[in-house]
């Protein structure tokens, strides 16, 4: 079951933003940071690895580790491939 959000927080700040925790994802099963990230509300994947978010492509969507932005692998797109990221190492997304 997945627990309640704090509408109440989601109202006040100043941009909209749905996150995730460790403990959801680890009850989750989710193997990578790609299925962790289909468990966002508004999140999708294309090609099973790239993020979509709110339909933006992923060209518009930026990675970040620790506040800094991650480059691709792949030198013909932005996107940075989630499924290479185990769950074992994600606090948050």
């Amino acid at each position: 079951m997945i627990p309640p959000i704090e509408f109440s927080l989601r109202l006040e700040a100043p941009q909209l933003l749905d996150t995730i925790g460790v403990e959801m994802i680890s009850r989750s099963g989710a193997g990578d940071a790609a299925a962790a990230l289909l468990m966002v509300p508004g999140a999708t994947l294309q090609d099973g690895k790239y993020a979509v978010i709110r339909g933006l492509p992923d060209r518009y969507v930026a990675t970040l580790l620790d506040g800094i932005r991650l480059p691709s692998a792949d030198p013909n797109k932005r996107a940075v491939k989630l499924d290479q990221f185990p769950s074992a190492v994600i606090q948050g997304i």
